[in-house]
């Protein structure tokens, strides 16, 4: 209670009613609670970076059973409005997700296969409803790369043929929804540089 107090009194006129006007709007338990999970973002993004670019630690830190398992928990950071429905499963449990999100009945045991004919596993499959337009969703398939991979065309394939599987698949086709597909790491190759970045066409 000393130290609580000593920080009260050694507030200036102009903190003061600053905070006065915050407590007129928000309990304090509020502040503090809003205050402790965004001193806790901070301190999870200053260790992710540490773990992702430090030199030493980057290229120690594994994709599936590290990185992931860390992201999984924090989805906050591709954004808070996302929830996560699918981690390290096949295209079969996107399907399901999928139509449980839009409340339809279970989909037809078929297996969801890519062009080559396998069933691909997923890293995060992301949701959230639109925010203006009720009824409609949009769904986040993110594909993690270790630290130290250099981001290629081989890269890109495996993603790509997730968003292709998708779009050939009858079962995962809704007006009301749209997909983005993400491939995520901490540098690519001239190749694929290129390719994320052409002169007619938004980054990426």
């Amino acid at each position: 209670m000393l130290r609580i107090a000593e920080e009260l009194f050694a507030l200036s006129k102009q903190e003061q009613t600053e905070l006065s006007r915050l407590l007129d709007r928000t309990p304090l338990s509020a502040l503090i609670k809003a205050s402790t999970a965004t001193t806790g973002r901070l301190d999870f993004l200053s260790a992710l970076e540490h773990l992702v670019f430090e030199p030493v630690a980057k290229g120690r830190v594994k994709e599936r059973t590290e990185l992931h398992r860390i992201l999984e928990n924090e989805c906050w950071i591709f954004g808070e409005e996302y929830g996560l429905h699918v981690s390290d499963r096949s295209l079969n449990e996107v399907l399901r997700q999928h139509c449980r999100l839009l409340g339809r009945d279970t989909p037809a045991p078929a297996p969801v296969l890519r062009e080559d004919g396998s069933r691909g596993i997923v890293d995060l499959m992301l949701s959230r409803a639109a925010r203006q337009r009720k009824g409609e969703r949009h769904h986040l398939v993110i594909e993690l790369k270790r630290s130290n991979v250099t981001l290629g065309m081989s890269e890109f394939t495996q993603i790509n043929s997730y968003a292709q599987a998708v779009m050939n698949d009858d079962r995962f086709r809704d007006p009301k929804v749209t997909w983005d597909f993400w491939l995520v790491g901490n540098a690519m190759d001239d190749g694929l540089r290129q390719l994320a970045h052409q002169p007619d066409r938004m980054p990426g």
